[in-house]
């Protein structure tokens, strides 16, 4: 009876009620769903880089981001009243020594996650926006608060589904919502997407006075981006959460949650078939080769293995079926790997104070406009120079209404008269169907950039490094962001510019890059690479805490996995299918961003990793116990 009374005890402490679990499924499960119009000023179009309006038009993002804040919030009181009723609590010492013993666990996780946030915290004292930093920004909304629940949301998750009936719990919940999301993605797929439905449009414009039939989303059909921002995103999703949903095989004994497992499994194999996403497919790739070699010493003797056999071969199978007969989509997502020479003719523009420079093919050609007037009797004849000073000799080119250089080191150059707004005189450059706009003061004489968003700037940037030199449009145009991204990391190694605030750091009057690599007319918000974007939003220090927890979860969840290896429980193989999503997840951060759609889930998935491990932990020191007695 001592005993009975010491388990309730320890539940109540350690979160066995169904509170716990709910709360953790509500934010892996219910927050991925939610879609819904918010219509918010950016802030931005008082930059030059912006275009004149600044109105941001949200479907994905917001609405995940207040809802997580709400749920994080709800789970710091129920855990700082929990501290407290065990702290002033002296008659109740299981529940001490349950969170003690429980904390040991894994106390250097915690340790290095909550100075993450304190270095988070730093950063969005110190940024330039700290609106942005603290409340969220354009197209990211994951500022300083969103950061703090991930944190908030994992630890929650650790402490209170902290029992083998609470993940399994957990775990139930969770298939169900990932069945639907699955089953969501399928539809999208065979072009049968229910939020381009009137329906669909209805929901998501439900709190707004937008008209629902004026609503369009610029996923082409057949493509999947379930409710996740971006199919980039679904491939992130979907190595995350099937080795997850294929553990089902494992640990369900009911014939009709393993067939459940065996659908949801392949379904979300073709949400990331339709998605199109190589960091996904990748992801998955080494993530099995990694299960794999943990498992090579069970796989040969496991009796648990054999039983799975038929179920493992049938998913396998008809994998193998659905991406012969997608095999196109596969290569073209896999092409994206295959380095491309840019070879960029132009790859650099200068305002000068008498002219504008620009680098063609590693030589430079000067333009300006003469003083003087043309045979029309028009101001600004347009003048041509090199490095050196050597006027070099134009032609009228009728087929493209301008002067082409008539030399061959610019050969392909055409040079067009233009007129802006208030009389400024100026002119295009054009080559290779690319064209920029120069424009003079009449005033000061300067030189001016006007941009397609149509404001005149003397701010541009260039190429100041060889990363990825030739090979800028590597990985989608990634190796631009990140040719411009990794050099801001030197600047940003003890507190970072602020959470969201990347947008401000990356060079976006670059535009000659830009334009090369066919992101003109775009803002460049994040960097594509977890890693890259957290050292410079938060610091490489927040990085380097943020690897250290991981990897301290990494070993610890392997090293207590490894424990039993002649029978197999339903926690153990929950704590590998756990281990896997989160690998995989860590994967995709090398071209993916974090974002509020998906780090959520990771949160709650490493949160129930380490319950998962401590549960075992804790069923190990039992068993020396009772050996040693």
């Amino acid at each position: 009876m001592k005993e009975n009374s010491k388990n309730k005890s320890t539940a109540n402490v350690c979160g066995t009620d169904k509170t716990g679990a709910f709360l953790a499924f509500f934010v892996a499960g219910i927050i991925p769903f939610m879609v819904e119009l918010v219509l918010s000023d950016s802030g931005l179009s008082v930059y030059d880089w912006f275009s004149k309006g600044s109105r941001e038009v949200d479907f994905f993002l917001i609405w995940k981001k207040w809802w997580l804040i709400g749920a994080a919030a709800i789970m710091l009181v129920l855990m700082l009243a929990r501290a407290a009723r065990s702290f002033f609590c002296k008659n109740e010492p299981a529940w001490k020594r349950e969170i003690n013993r429980s904390f040991s666990y894994n106390r250097w996780i915690i340790v290095c996650s909550v100075l993450y946030i304190v270095t988070a915290l730093i950063s969005s004292c110190m940024a330039e926006n700290k609106e942005y930093a603290f409340w969220g920004g354009y197209t990211n909304h994951q500022p300083f608060f969103v950061l703090a629940s991930y944190v908030i949301v994992m630890i929650f998750t650790y402490f209170y589904v902290n029992s083998k009936e609470a993940i399994l719990s957990f775990y139930k919940l969770f298939m169900a919502a990932v069945f639907i999301m699955a089953l969501l993605g399928v539809f999208q797929f065979f072009g049968h997407d229910f939020f381009a439905s009137m329906a669909g449009k209805r929901i998501i414009t439900f709190f707004s006075d937008i008209d629902p039939a004026g609503v369009t989303l610029k996923f082409g059909e057949g493509r999947v981006y379930l409710t996740l921002y971006n199919p980039d995103y679904v491939g992130t999703y979907v190595s995350m959460v099937l080795p997850l949903v294929c553990a089902g095989l494992w640990i369900m004994k009911s014939i009709f949650w393993k067939c459940m497992s065996l659908l949801t499994s392949l379904m979300l194999v073709v949400c990331l078939i339709g998605s199109a996403s190589t960091t996904g497919m990748t992801a998955l790739i080494i993530t099995a080769i990694m299960v794999f070699f943990i498992n090579v010493k069970r796989i040969k003797t496991g009796p648990d293995m054999k039983k799975m056999i038929l179920p493992v071969v049938s998913f396998v199978v008809l994998t193998a079926i659905m991406a012969a007969v997608n095999l196109n989509v596969i290569k073209e997502a896999f092409s994206k790997y295959i380095p491309k020479d840019d070879n960029f003719a132009i790859d650099g523009i200068w305002l000068e104070n008498d002219c504008v420079c620009v680098r063609f093919k590693g030589e430079k050609l000067l333009i300006s406009l003469d003083d003087g007037l043309n045979e029309n009797g028009e101001d600004g004849v347009i003048k041509l120079s090199d490095a050196s000073g050597n006027t070099l000799p134009g032609a009228y080119d009728a087929n493209y209404d301008g002067i082409s250089v008539e030399d061959d080191r610019f050969a392909g150059i055409v040079i067009k008269s233009a007129e802006y707004p208030n009389k400024w005189s100026g002119f295009f450059l054009c080559y290779d169907n690319k064209s920029y706009s120069f424009a003079r003061d009449p005033v000061t004489g300067r030189y001016m950039y006007y941009n397609i968003f149509g404001k005149m700037t003397d701010k541009i940037s260039n190429r100041e490094n060889d990363l990825f030199k030739n090979h800028e449009q590597f990985a989608s145009g990634r190796g631009f962001i990140w040719s411009r991204s990794l050099p801001l990391l030197k600047k940003n190694v003890l507190w970072g510019c602020g959470p969201d605030n990347y947008v401000f750091e990356f060079p976006n009057d670059d535009y000659v890059g830009l334009l090369n690599n066919n992101y003109a007319g775009e803002v460049v918000t994040r960097p594509h690479n977890m890693y890259i974007q957290m050292g410079i939003q938060t610091g490489v220090i927040s990085l380097i805490l943020f690897l250290a927890a991981y990897v301290l979860y990494f070993i610890n969840s392997v090293k207590i996995y490894l424990q039993n290896e002649e029978q197999m429980s339903a926690v153990q193989y929950l704590v590998m299918a756990v281990l896997a999503g989160s690998f995989a997840y860590m994967i995709c951060g090398l071209a993916n961003d974090s974002t509020v759609c998906v780090t959520p889930v990771f949160a709650v998935l490493v949160g129930i990793g380490m319950a998962g491990s401590h549960v075992l932990a804790i069923g190990s020191r039992k068993e020396a116990d009772l050996h040693n007695e």
